[in-house]
């Protein structure tokens, strides 16, 4: 792997001491014009690595402790521009966007993610190399202007050094990838390096950053104290604080005591009636989103949504040029439910004991590898304790190879209802294998989970399987149309062995104009059994999906249907049936945001499309309106709702309504003031609460 081998070192100018510096996206100072402007852009999108037809000028300076980006940018000719005033973190791909990846620590391993639109919205996150995913959970503190133009726009970033996450002294230099998207005939998407349309990598491939000066060191503390008080059947009052200590560039000590890991926003609902596994939720919590992908690995033996409510919490993270570092430890105090995994379903051990747990892991990079420990500990004070410790590791084989993999060792002691102690240890392996060419692109994955593998501070519904996936594409541009046909083999086994599933998908995608995107493949000859002893069923089943970005006030839609035979848990059989989803967006007046997404299964006698009475219908509806005032007060309400009904049995139905008043600014005072109402067969909830909390620097 050899990084951006044929990418432009941007320089980094030094803004003038005696010259003052104005923040307003215009970048029209004698100074900007003075920077060296990196212009040499390139296409993904539509056009694979062919010259950017719309200018983009980006230079980038430092003035005092702030790292700025200026960016110029053309639109194409006799195009409308789209873009709305959108929440944090919440841009649509729709609109016109900006988006850096800064890697301040130079490894090529994790990037620090901004984004903004020409509203001036932003979203920012955390950006992880081994899985090309960015988690826009993280929030940091930081400016932005913009300024819009006839022919097109520009942008500043001023970003705190303190907010990024670099080593003092390292040797390595900082790297930064720079893309633009937009939709208006064919989704385009360019960046300031050659970029494929499905990479292996991208920070492997972003310029590095000339750093003539040394960069002061990072120090700060920051401490978030919170009142809530709310009502729920009695009325309560609680407070606490969260505690941030940067005491070098890049070390890092988060605390909490008594935190508040309510929810403002509500978990989206999901179709629960006909599964037979757990099913999970993101995290969102302020105290866990530091160093979040440090915990990221293919079996995800390390899940912080299983922590639910602690009394404390105290977590040490250090990034380096070489080793990342996390340690998190702390309470539970809630009522849990331990997750206990099998091979046809996923069930539930509850516990009234207070808890207390510990994570830690500790991986090592280079510019071709990585590898790292992990290691787990959840106790119950006398009911037993169940521990995990694992190796994950990535290697770049060549620069459209790479190879992932995951061995874990699990050991638990229970003693539940006053049963005899029972020990028990089980093992888990992951093995993937990929190749990304131009034009072919194939994948084998292989995972392991013994019958007695348990880890409860992480999410793993199913054990007791062995899971092969082997999966081959092709690719193909037609014009303004891309082509790509796949064919997905899958195979899962008892470790008996029994067969439980085997499914051959032949499918294909075609991405072309207004960034359109629809897939259609077919499950002719798919086998599952559903549990223990059962029938090993066979059915078959189609899949359609379509996604497409119509304009600026129908910012985007997505909608899937999957039509044909269907698995009847409860049932034990095969019967016609069809699942479907649909979501979009629209923005009303370039603020009033409506996210609209309904999803339902249902399953027949006859047939999945005929008008009978349906043997089940589970289905779920979800409105978020969000009315904002600015970009820091806001009005939100959603509504819920999930039903589920079958023939002889009383329609189960829970209906949502929650709305929220919100006024952020995160580096003084963050205001919540809100309601819920939660509505079932049998009562109604009512929750009522007002927040406040405080950064003090």
């Amino acid at each position: 792997m050899h990084p951006a081998f044929f990418a432009l070192t941007l320089q980094v100018s030094r803004w003038p001491a005696d010259t003052t510096h104005l923040l307003d996206g215009r970048l029209d100072e004698p100074f900007w014009q003075s920077v060296p402007a990196a212009q040499e852009f390139h296409q993904s999108l539509p056009q694979l690595e062919s010259p950017a037809p719309f200018s983009t000028l980006v230079r980038v300076a430092m003035v005092d402790e702030y790292f700025l980006v200026g960016v110029v940018m053309k639109d194409p000719p006799n195009s409308e521009r789209q873009s709305n005033v959108s929440r944090r973190d919440h841009i649509p791909a729709s609109d016109d966007t900006l988006t850096l990846i800064v890697d301040p620590l130079g490894t090529r391993a994790f990037g620090q993610v901004f984004q903004v639109n020409p509203d001036c919205s932003t979203s920012d996150g955390l950006y992880k190399e081994a899985t090309l995913s960015t988690d826009l959970s993280s929030d940091y503190f930081y400016q932005v202007a913009c300024h819009v133009e006839a022919d097109g726009w520009s942008v500043e970033f001023k970003i705190p050094l303190r907010e990024l996450r670099f080593q003092q002294g390292s040797a390595k230099p900082w790297n930064m990838l720079v893309q633009r998207s937009f939709v208006r005939d064919q989704k385009y998407s360019l960046a300031n390096t050659p970029l494929p349309r499905d990479p292996l990598c991208l920070l492997c491939l972003a310029p590095p950053l000339d750093m003539a000066d040394k960069l002061p060191d990072q120090s700060f503390l920051r401490v978030t104290p919170y009142a809530l008080a709310r009502r729920t059947g009695q009325y309560k009052a609680s407070n606490g604080v969260d505690i941030k200590y940067r005491w070098d560039s890049s070390s890092f000590l988060d605390a909490t005591v008594n935190p508040d890991f309510s929810q403002i926003n509500l978990d989206e609902p999901q179709l629960s009636a006909n599964t037979r596994f757990a099913v999970s939720s993101p995290e969102n919590r302020p105290f866990f989103l530091e160093g979040a992908d440090i915990l990221e690995t293919p079996l995800k033996v390390m899940a912080t949504r299983s922590v639910v409510q602690p009394s404390w919490g105290l977590k040490y993270t250090k990034r380096s040029e070489d080793e990342d570092t996390m340690i998190i430890g702390g309470d539970d105090r809630s009522e849990n439910r331990i997750l206990l995994p099998g091979p046809y379903g996923s069930s539930y051990q509850n516990l009234k004991a207070r808890q207390t747990f510990l994570i830690g892991t500790s991986q090592w990079k280079t510019l071709k590898s990585q590898l790292a420990i992990a290691y787990t500990h959840r106790a119950y004070d006398e009911q037993g304790f169940n521990q995990t410790i694992g190796l994950t590791g990535l290697h770049f084989l060549t620069v459209e190879d790479s190879l992932r993999w995951q061995t874990v060792l699990s050991y638990s002691q229970d003693k539940w209802a006053g049963q005899d102690a029972d020990s028990s240890q089980g093992t888990a392996a992951f093995l993937v294998y990929q190749h990304k060419g131009q034009r072919w692109q194939n994948s084998v994955e292989l995972k392991s989970f013994d019958p007695r593998f348990r880890s409860d501070l992480g999410f793993n519904p199913r054990n007791d399987y062995r899971l092969g996936i082997v999966t081959n594409s092709w690719h193909q541009n037609l014009g303004k149309v891309h082509l790509s046909s796949y064919l997905r083999i899958t195979r899962k086994q008892e470790l008996s062995p029994k067969p439980i599933q085997m499914q051959n998908t032949p499918g294909l995608t075609l991405t072309g104009w207004w960034g359109a995107e629809f897939t259609l493949e077919t499950r002719p000859d798919t086998w599952e059994r559903i549990r223990e002893g059962s029938t090993l069923h066979r059915y078959q089943q189609h899949y359609a999906s379509l996604g497409v970005y119509p304009g600026s006030f129908l910012t985007w839609i997505q909608c899937d249907l999957t039509w044909g035979e269907r698995l009847d848990v409860r049932e034990d059989r095969v019967r016609p049936g069809r699942a479907e989803s649909c979501s979009a967006r629209l923005a009303a007046l370039k603020k009033i945001e409506w996210n609209a997404s309904f999803s339902q299964e249902r399953l027949h006698e006859n047939s999945w499309n005929d008008g009978e009475t349906p043997l089940l219908v589970n289905h779920v509806t979800r409105h978020l309106l969000v009315l904002p005032w600015d970009a820091r007060l806001s009005l939100r309400y959603i509504r819920q709702e999930e039903r589920t009904q079958r023939p002889g049995s009383a329609r189960d139905r829970t209906t949502t309504d929650s709305w929220n008043i919100s006024y952020e600014n995160p580096e003084t005072l963050t205001l919540h003031v809100g309601a819920t109402t939660a509505r079932e067969a049998v009562e109604t909830l009512h929750d009522y609460y007002l927040k406040v909390s405080a950064n003090i620097p």
